[in-house]
């Protein structure tokens, strides 16, 4: 999306409403998000150990359900969530 809209998009209130508006189009009632949580460091760190000096945490290897702050916290999941519900497309997320 960065490409596209030739501007930095990495946090959750970011994403353009005319993406939202597409995928309303072709039919999609809810989006699945993976890895909006915050990551534990030791996963990062067991990566790196194993030999991959540019790996990140697993997004399955969770620090706590918190929205991630370089995802834009809990206040861009509410953004994100509210102009999503206002196409009629549902968020869900394991531990939300």
């Amino acid at each position: 999306l960065s490409r596209r809209y030739r501007r930095p998009i990495g946090r959750l209130d970011q994403v353009p409403d005319p993406e939202l508006d597409t995928l309303a189009r072709r039919g999609f009632t809810a989006l699945w998000l993976i890895g909006v949580w915050e990551r534990s460091p030791a996963s990062r760190n067991i990566k790196r150990r194993m030999g991959n000096p540019e790996a990140e945490a697993s997004a399955y290897a969770l620090a706590e359900y918190r929205v991630a702050a370089a995802m834009g916290g809990d206040a861009a999941l509410a953004d994100l969530a509210d102009r999503a519900w206002r196409r009629g497309i549902r968020l869900a997320s394991a531990g939300a």
